[in-house]
């Protein structure tokens, strides 16, 4: 299911360039990216979870590995100052959440999440800065605050909480088009995901879980941006 929807990615991806090409090779409607410009985005988007949790536990099934999520969502805003036409440079805050819920014992349902907070450095590289329809390349860096959530469903126990504060990073490829003459833009970007996450948290008096897991996440964004 996942190599489907990475696969539904890049055709996305492959088609906005094939129409953009067709539909801006006769018409210009604004100038590209310039030095000392300055880009405000907002995003969303689904996300995807790319591995499972390494936490098991047992189940009417035996030992079951669980899950942080199948889809969910991630959002968030950034701010670049273009160096030049072809690299910018800026800041990014961004949250992500995905949920699962799976059968677990005595026809109860195990209810996991995992949400992320996310402060990062990022930067662009624009393959073609000068054209009203551009390709790009973002990537960023930062501080990723993680919080895993295990409970039983339509329980009334406590659940238990577990919080990781780690280096977490992203690269990606999107495509953009301008909107209009007065600075607008709309674009997809896809991206990949990483952090670290300390199961033993989940642990009794320092018990070991799985240690510290690479956590990695696909999404695909829809953005709208103006271009100061």
């Amino acid at each position: 299911m996942k190599r489907n929807l990475v696969a539904i990615c890049f055709l996305l991806l492959v088609g906005m360039v094939g129409y953009a090409q067709s539909e801006y090779s006769s018409h210009v409607i604004e100038k590209g990216i310039e030095k000392g410009d300055t880009l405000f985005s907002l995003f969303a988007g689904p996300a995807f979870p790319l591995n499972k949790s390494g936490i098991k536990v047992e189940s009417d099934l035996g030992m079951k590995e669980l899950e942080w999520g199948n889809t969910g969502t991630q959002y968030g805003f950034s701010v670049l100052q273009f160096i030049n036409s072809y690299l910018g440079a800026g800041v990014e805050v961004s949250g992500m959440t995905t949920a699962h819920a799976s059968k677990w014992v005595d026809d109860e349902k195990l209810k996991t999440s995992m949400n992320l907070i996310n402060a990062m450095l990022t930067a662009r590289v624009n393959v073609n800065p000068h054209n009203p329809v551009r390709f790009y390349i973002p990537f960023g860096a930062g501080i990723t605050s993680a919080q895993g959530k295990v409970k039983v469903a339509d329980s009334d126990e406590a659940s238990i909480k577990a919080r990781t504060n780690s280096f977490g990073y992203f690269v990606g490829a999107g495509l953009e088009t301008n909107l209009g003459s007065k600075g607008g833009a709309i674009g997809i970007e896809t991206r990949y995901t990483g952090f670290r996450f300390n199961t033993d948290k989940f642990g009794d008096d320092g018990e070991k879980i799985a240690g510290k897991r690479n956590y990695r996440y696909l999404s695909v964004l829809l953005k709208l941006s103006y271009r100061f």
